[in-house]
């Protein structure tokens, strides 16, 4: 076989094997599930530690504004970011210009959850859940305890059957018009925000939240939110 000949067969079987290799490629591409999108607002109420009165409003309130794939709550993550400020009504804080970084982790079974069963009082892991007693200055990830379900709202009816709906970490599908409700802020934002001369928080403070979608590492929403009273 001359050397032209030899070299044309090479050349042959290159372009062959990366039609296949690319075939492959494009194939793997097309059959991954693309990530989803989301959009979310939020009320911060810094007056109100906890929900509770139906008179009232939620300290904390979420609502989805726009969503395109799959999603559901236990597919997020919720990371809140404040900085204390330097004075509070005139008053100097100490901790000032420290950071709070607080993570909600809505992958419950990542830490031996199921909430098929008791819908109304499932047994949370005590070390994945808020305490007083911790410090807010050492970054921490948590379960949401609390149910997040408006009063009145988003269509949905509370009862036996509905816990995928009940706790942030639910399966139930995601959709536009969504609306949780945090009832607990310091659960929430990882601080008690009561104590306003350890940590300034009141009207006008500003929460940098972060919303992400932890199966492919998207992040779906990244603002800053200005409480009101």
């Amino acid at each position: 076989m001359s050397p032209v000949v030899g070299v044309m067969l090479m050349l042959i079987v290159t372009i062959i094997i990366a039609a296949i290799v690319a075939g492959f490629s494009t194939g793997l591409a097309s059959s991954a599930t693309p990530a989803p999108s989301a959009g979310f607002d939020y009320t911060i109420h810094a007056g109100l530690a906890q929900y509770v009165s139906v008179t009232q409003q939620p300290p904390v309130i979420v609502e989805v504004t726009a969503c395109t794939g799959q999603l559901s709550s236990n597919d997020l993550q919720i990371v809140t970011s404040y900085t204390v400020p330097a004075t509070y009504n005139g008053v100097a804080l100490s901790n000032a210009g420290k950071v709070i970084t607080h993570t909600i982790d809505g992958r419950l079974e990542n830490y031996g959850m199921s909430l098929i069963g008791d819908s109304t009082n499932p047994s949370w892991p005590s070390d994945m859940v808020w305490s007083k007693d911790d410090d807010p200055f050492i970054p921490r990830t948590h379960l949401y305890t609390t149910d997040v379900v408006p009063i009145s709202g988003n269509g949905l009816t509370v009862g036996e059957g509905m816990n995928d709906y009940r706790f942030f970490g639910g399966k139930a599908p995601i959709a536009s018009g969504t609306t949780w409700w945090f009832k607990n802020i310091n659960q929430f934002l990882g601080f008690d925000v009561g104590d306003r001369i350890a940590y300034g928080f009141g009207d006008g403070s500003v929460v940098h939240i972060t919303v992400i979608h932890t199966p492919t590492g998207t992040v779906l929403s990244d603002k800053d939110v200005r409480a009101v009273w």
